[in-house]
């Protein structure tokens, strides 16, 4: 039979909408007890780069980041957020601090990301914000308005190192990588893209990244000089590439689980979810 819950994972699915479960099924069992061998000593100091609202995406992976931080894998310290012009960025990064005041994390420090240059059509389809998103706003006063000055002072913060995740463009990992190089060789662990690579390498042996995922292609130079930058300083690059992604994404019954709880956020992605599906149809 399937192993009854931990304390610490009746809370989780509690959070999660699915408080009624008492068992995991067999596979939700063996990936919590493969996650369980690789709990570190003490949480990692974690910084995420993100676009929240122009796809539910980012918002789940605040609320599994949430979940992560209480079993004790990441301390999630700072996201800056991307995409769009300086308006565009300023609503998403108040969307971003409203879900991290709502999911009990208001020590999260959210910044609004860097200019970067954009076409006319990138800045069209940048400009994308969904109306589900506008009652999740915190205050503009919540938000740091410069996120190369907040990402400098957390890596001198950071005496035993941070990791970076980047799901979103690399204008500012990059501005953060290409502004301190030394100090980000010493206290960035690792970086983890959600991007790809091209099949063939550069003239000088590094990996480049594949200027068709939209991560990368959001500010193109930025992931050509981040990925360069990251091997040039011998950080650990993960990259994960669209076909991984898609292949892990969560199923629709996440949401539904998310909704049942009738938490704000919950609501939110369900919203998001269902008119993502209507809108393939008109």
């Amino acid at each position: 039979s399937a192993p009854a819950l931990t304390a610490t994972q009746r809370r989780m699915l509690a959070e999660l909408g699915a408080e009624g479960s008492t068992c995991l099924t067999p596979d939700e069992a063996a990936v919590l007890r493969e996650l369980s061998f690789h709990t570190p000593a003490t949480p990692r100091d974690t910084v995420l780069f993100t676009d929240p609202n122009k796809d539910p995406d980012d918002v789940v992976a605040y609320t599994i980041g949430k979940q992560l931080q209480v079993a004790g894998f990441v301390r999630l310290t700072d996201v800056a957020v991307t995409l769009g012009n300086a308006s565009v960025r300023e609503e998403r990064a108040r969307l971003a601090k409203g879900v991290f005041n709502r999911l009990q994390l208001p020590d999260v420090r959210v910044s609004r990301g860097q200019d970067y240059p954009m076409s006319a059509k990138q800045a069209k389809d940048h400009a994308k914000f969904l109306q589900e998103g506008q009652a999740l706003r915190a205050e503009s006063a919540e938000i740091c308005d410069n996120s190369l000055q907040a990402l400098h002072e957390r890596l001198m913060q950071a005496p035993q190192g941070l990791s970076m995740v980047v799901i979103a463009g690399m204008t500012d990992a990059h501005a953060l990588v290409d502004a301190h190089p030394a100090l980000v060789r010493e206290r960035v662990k690792s970086i983890a893209i959600m991007g790809g690579v091209e099949p063939a390498r550069d003239a000088d042996g590094h990996v480049q990244p594949d200027a068709r995922a939209y991560n990368n292609a959001t500010d193109l130079d930025a992931a050509r000089g981040l990925y360069r930058k990251a091997q040039q300083l011998q950080i650990p690059l993960r990259i994960v590439t669209k076909e991984a992604a898609y292949k892990t994404a969560v199923s629709p019954s996440f949401y539904e689980g998310l909704a049942k709880s009738r938490h704000s956020v919950g609501r939110y992605l369900e919203d998001v979810q269902k008119n993502a599906l209507n809108g393939l149809w008109d």
